[in-house]
């Protein structure tokens, strides 16, 4: 962390782009995904038993895109 703060102060940010990338590569991916047609028929499930928000987690879990990729400022 104190050397992530070091390069921060002598504006190394090339530098500091570059972990976070390897940082964000190395990040889990959502191994729960189910296809389109599962997660409808799981979604009206719970809605019909009145889970509403454990329908709505997961959407929230299935639609997530994860960390966004860096983009340089316009």
């Amino acid at each position: 962390m104190i050397r992530r703060l070091q390069l921060w102060e002598l504006g190394d940010l090339n530098k500091l782009f570059s972990e976070s990338d390897t940082i964000q590569a190395k990040l889990p991916t959502n191994p729960k995904k189910m296809n389109d047609e599962k997660l409808s028929k799981t979604f009206a499930k719970l809605v019909l038993e009145g889970k509403i928000k454990a329908a709505m987690k997961l959407l929230d879990q299935q639609n997530s895109k994860g960390i966004l990729p860096l983009s340089k400022a316009q």
